[in-house]
């Protein structure tokens, strides 16, 4: 995958992006059940091109709908209801 940074950014402005092992530093240390749902904020594709977010191109960046696009967790991550939940926040 390639990231595409915003234009409007620094190099030295980039947000540090949540790694696998800090969720699940986060999952031991809060306890949270290996039952619980992984949910994740739904994103309107105006965020992305109005607010310039950065994004992963897939693949060789072409599918029937346009470009596969991945988004890194824009806004960390935790639990919600009772630990029910383990979300992943996208808005800044």
């Amino acid at each position: 995958m390639k990231l595409v940074e915003s234009n409007s950014r620094k190099p030295k402005n980039i947000p540090k992006y949540p790694t696998v092992g800090e969720m699940l530093k986060y999952i031991k240390d809060n306890k949270i059940p290996m039952s619980a749902e992984i949910v994740i904020e739904h994103v309107n594709d105006n965020y992305l091109w109005r607010n310039h977010w950065n994004y992963y191109e897939c693949g060789n960046g072409t599918s029937f709908d346009g470009p596969e696009i991945m988004l890194p967790i824009h806004n960390g991550f935790g639990s919600i209801e009772n630990k029910k939940y383990f979300a992943l926040w996208m808005h800044y």
